[in-house]
């Protein structure tokens, strides 16, 4: 029986992954050269120049500098993309006290609004200015790719709501604990789905990125369009 409402309304829990992937490089792919992801601080992250899928072009790549651990081999890394699947800004939970079956008073986590959505980070992403021997239209087309791919896993997410929802609604004994295991729910869900977004972009520049690929990279291109035209937004 409920006994009472808390409506503890929290900030929007706002968990951001960010990978940074690099376009060419020669030989086998080297470590250096594949996608890299993490789990950031929303308090740390830049959005003011942050667009939702859409067809890039070149003047989307205003770094002046490639992301950090690209930096020491900007004479072998055509492009890097940063991209972002982040909670939507409204998200929140509230927390109700509830008696347990055995009369002890519990917390009950409910999330709402809960949305997940693909971010590509202009002034992250940066083009290497020097010219690498492949084509600009080819470099272009696997940054699409790899946005692309960041955009199918916000839309993979977002089917799965209703799981996802199940695993944040967590019953606790303690009110404190209620946001912190709700948060704490959602980043290893998130982190599970980052290994996967990453696994999946690695293949695509094993495929692509080890010489100019234009066959393997048009297979790619018409895979990710053919996905994105299946599934909702």
């Amino acid at each position: 029986m409920k006994i009472r409402s808390v409506e503890t309304i929290q900030r929007p829990v706002r968990l951001v992954a960010i990978g940074a992937v690099a376009v060419f490089c020669c030989g086998t792919l080297p470590e250096y050269a594949a996608p890299k992801g993490e789990l950031v601080d929303p308090s740390a992250l830049d959005r003011s120049d942050a667009v939702p899928y859409r067809m890039l072009v070149r003047e989307d790549f205003k770094g002046k500098n490639p992301p950090a651990p690209f930096a020491p081999y900007v004479d072998k890394i055509g492009a890097a993309t940063c991209g972002q699947i982040l909670t939507s800004n409204d998200m929140n939970i509230s927390v109700q006290a509830v008696r347990s079956n055995s009369g002890d008073v519990v917390y009950q986590v409910v999330p709402h609004h809960i949305r997940f959505e693909a971010r590509m980070d202009r002034n992250c992403s940066w083009w290497n200015p020097k010219d690498l021997g492949v084509p600009e239209a080819y470099i272009l087309e696997h940054e699409q790719i790899h946005f692309a791919l960041f955009e199918l896993e916000a839309r993979r997410l977002n089917a799965n709501i209703d799981a996802i929802k199940g695993r944040i609604a967590v019953t606790v004994r303690n009110l404190e604990d209620a946001q912190a295991s709700a948060q704490r729910e959602l980043e290893q869900y998130i982190q599970q789905r980052m290994g996967a977004i990453l696994a999946r972009s690695r293949q695509f520049d094993q495929e692509t990125s080890l010489g100019y690929q234009p066959v393997q990279q048009k297979k790619w291109w018409d895979l990710v369009n053919r996905e994105l035209a299946a599934t909702s937004n």
